[in-house]
């Protein structure tokens, strides 16, 4: 228990670039999407397909999501060690991913 209250008052660090680096994603992520939804009136489905996928693709998003994740996870490892880890996975526990 002793550990856990330790872990739960932890800060973590990250250096300014590995913030803005994480922001400029979630930015072009958040702007995008909205844009993407507000397109809904005007396209068709099939259109509104294309795009999504063009978007992805053009913007390399799988990839910039896996860096900002690794950047945000690494702190962890780094600096709260097993207990971090083990803390992290709990909370990831809780995330729905979509699903077809």
């Amino acid at each position: 228990m002793k550990d856990r209250l330790a872990v739960q008052t932890m800060s973590i660090t990250y250096s300014r670039q590995q913030i803005i680096d994480v922001l400029c994603t979630l930015e072009e992520l958040v702007v995008s999407l909205d844009r993407l939804g507000s397109a809904t009136n005007e396209l068709t489905s099939e259109q509104l397909n294309a795009e999504t996928f063009r978007f992805l693709d053009e913007h390399d998003v799988f990839r910039k999501c896996a860096r900002a994740r690794r950047i945000l996870s690494e702190a962890f490892d780094d600096q709260a060690g097993s207990i971090g880890q083990e803390e992290l996975g709990g909370a990831l526990q809780n995330v729905r991913p979509w699903k077809c």
